[in-house]
């Protein structure tokens, strides 16, 4: 794994991220990143999804700040901040780029009962989307608010209107729709 990064840091141009995602049934470890670091300095962000927040803390401390650190997916987002992460990557920054915003802007101004409820909105979200698939559910509600939302690829296979209908209603009972812009 390690000869791979090195060819693939080497190789590419300009500035670049990490990204280590349990789903592919390994994960870097984190003194692993801490060199990549220390050998490429144009890495700039390590992505990390995990489902344990452990491993999280772990990669930040590593990283000790020499590049932003991002969870990947909303459940971790505040355990990750409060860690000293910069933010996260999800679908539902494509739905609600706004309230994804926010959390960061509350929790970065102290304000950690509005970073709560905004992370509870958030999650609502969250589960709705993954309700659908994740991000081809995203999509689907995209394309229903009249918003570019693409098509999923191959092998993922589009979510029909009626059912991303359930994902359009979560966004307009959380008042989403108006608050980010998206027509129903």
């Amino acid at each position: 794994m390690t000869a791979y990064l090195r060819t693939v840091l080497e190789e590419a141009p300009g500035d670049l991220v990490l990204s280590t995602h349990h789903s592919v049934g390994y994960h870097y470890p984190p003194a692993r990143i801490g060199e990549l670091l220390s050998e490429f300095p144009r890495v700039v962000g390590v992505n990390v999804t995990h489902p344990e927040l452990t491993y999280v803390a772990e990669v930040l401390d590593a990283v000790d700040g020499r590049a932003d650190v991002h969870v990947g997916g909303p459940v971790h987002a505040l355990g990750a901040l409060a860690l000293g992460a910069q933010g996260f990557l999800s679908a539902e920054g494509n739905l609600a780029p706004r309230l994804c915003v926010s959390l960061i802007e509350r929790f970065a101004a102290g304000d950690r009962d509005g970073a709560t409820r905004i992370h509870s909105e958030i999650l609502r979200v969250f589960e709705a989307t993954q309700a659908l698939g994740g991000i081809v559910g995203a999509k689907a509600a995209l394309r229903l608010l009249g918003a570019p939302g693409g098509w999923p690829r191959p092998p993922r296979l589009p979510v029909s209107p009626e059912r991303a209908q359930s994902l359009v209603d979560v966004l307009c009972d959380l008042g989403l729709d108006r608050r980010e812009g998206l027509r129903r």
